[in-house]
């Protein structure tokens, strides 16, 4: 194993080279005698002593010129050697061009190696090339140019390979047909699931399911979807629509379930009878519609999403509606994000979320609403960021901060529901008599200040008489003394 030794006081001899800890050159040619030519040159040019650095640039540049010089035979000896049988023909040559297909006869070498073959004779020549199609040696026909020509012996072989070529083209057509129609059996086998309301097998895909209890059922349609989770009343036993009303049968202990009629029917029975003692008719108000959480959610390319939706929710329903639902099961449904939230989950979005601060912004701005202050831009822009607020919500605060700034806005033609523009309306009243009062207000100051004006002008003017009386009345006894 070769040691080389490297000197920690030795300072490099080439010029301007701060290297130390370097190597004796004399030590280097005993060590590696192939380097003697180059570590000669190196000590006439610049001394005794190299550093690693130079010591690794010398080793390179050696690999790199030898690395130049066998090319440079290679070609030498591709240029006057057979390529078939590697003998060197120092007479007469076949030379054959690559891309022109010519086979040109010569007494000197090729010119260019990579794009000129030379071959010892005709023989040499066939015997490198065999037909592509039967293997023959002897070439006849030369399809395609440069490094991709290939030799045929005859037309047809030529004719023979294009086959065989469309055939192996065909069969690796067929078998990514197979391999995509096997995916596509499989990908129709994941899709496939049976209605669990109606029992209709389906493969498309897409069908509805319940984001909220996420029991794993699956529904042709919102239709089926109803059907399977809606409430029945205890008293008439008819299933309730998402869009119809169902309250509690008992409005204390927040039990049973009633339809829209029958909940009407005991109303109007229990006012018939005023003797009775019917808590239920002195607490109307505790009959709240039971939270139906049960909205549906289509799987595949539909966009709608689960969960309760409670209409346009604008001031003051921008606020969390806490509620419960017949199983004792606490909801919330956020005044921002306007996403519903059951149990725990509820209680974490409520204090937790980035809703919860937007929230008590919420709150600011209504309180700034009632009070008719102004509302900055900065202020709504504010409430979008890191909260999926509904448009609807964006373009309601958005028209309210125009009108706190004194904007006229004309409600009717907005594209926004009723109950935001009955909302907007009622804003747009608070800004109109707080700039009546206002104007009011700066009415009586300006009279007030005025009026000021004349008492101090009129009191001045009062003692400037005075003093002059009194300075008339001293002349005059004077005269008269």
């Amino acid at each position: 194993m070769v040691v080389e030794k490297r000197h920690s006081w030795l300072e490099c001899s080439k010029p301007h080279c701060p290297e130390e800890n370097s190597y004796y050159v004399s030590e280097l040619e005993k060590l590696y005698p192939d380097f003697k030519e180059e570590l000669d040159n190196w000590r006439e040019k610049n001394g005794s002593a190299i550093c690693d650095k130079h010591w690794k640039e010398l080793k390179i540049n050696k690999k790199r010129k030898e690395q130049t010089n066998r090319e440079h035979q290679q070609r030498n000896y591709q240029s006057s050697h057979c390529r078939h049988c590697n003998k060197s023909s120092l007479i007469y040559h076949y030379i054959y061009n690559i891309y022109t297909h010519k086979v040109d006869s010569s007494f000197s070498n090729a010119t260019n190696p990579d794009h000129q073959l030379v071959f010892c004779n005709q023989t040499c020549f066939n015997n490198h090339f065999p037909c592509k199609n039967c293997k023959k040696r002897e070439v006849g026909i030369i399809a395609g140019k440069g490094k991709d020509s290939i030799f045929f012996c005859s037309n047809n072989c030529l004719e023979g390979y294009k086959r065989k070529k469309k055939d192996a083209e065909l069969d690796e057509l067929l078998r990514e047909r197979e391999e995509l129609q096997q995916e596509l059996d499989d990908l129709e086998e994941k899709n496939k699931y049976t209605c669990d309301q109606c029992g209709t097998k389906k493969n498309d895909g897409n069908y509805f399911y319940n984001q909220v209890t996420n029991d794993g059922k699956k529904f042709c349609s919102s239709e089926c979807f109803n059907n399977h989770y809606a409430e029945t009343c205890d008293k008439c036993s008819k299933k309730i629509g998402t869009s119809e009303k169902s309250y509690y049968q008992d409005a204390k202990s927040k039990s049973g379930t009633l339809c829209q009629s029958c909940w009407e029917s005991k109303k109007n029975k229990s006012n018939s009878n005023p003797n009775q003692d019917n808590t239920e008719e002195k607490k109307e108000n505790n009959y709240t519609p039971v939270s139906s959480s049960n909205s549906p959610s289509q799987n595949g390319n539909s966009n709608s999403s689960g969960g309760s939706s409670n209409g346009s929710s604008f001031f003051p329903s921008f606020l969390n509606n806490n509620n419960s639902n017949d199983e004792g099961i606490s909801s919330m449904t956020c005044g921002v994000c306007n996403k519903t939230f059951l149990g725990e989950e509820a209680g974490d979005h409520e204090k937790n979320s980035s809703c919860a601060a937007k929230t008590k912004t919420l709150e600011e701005i209504y309180k700034k609403v009632e009070g008719g202050l102004k509302i900055t831009k900065k202020e709504v822009d504010n409430l979008y960021e890191g909260t999926d607020m509904p448009q609807e919500k964006k373009q309601f605060l958005q028209y309210v901060q125009r009108i706190s700034q004194g904007e006229h806005i004309n409600i009717e033609s907005l594209n926004l529901p009723e109950e935001a523009k009955k909302e907007l309306r009622r804003i747009q009243e608070i800004y109109n008599s707080r700039e009546d009062i206002s104007s009011s207000d700066n009415i009586e100051t300006g009279f007030e200040r005025h009026l000021g004006k004349i008492v101090v002008g009129g009191t001045l003017t009062f003692l400037v008489l005075i003093l002059l009386i009194i300075v008339i009345r001293k002349g005059r006894t004077k005269k008269k003394k």
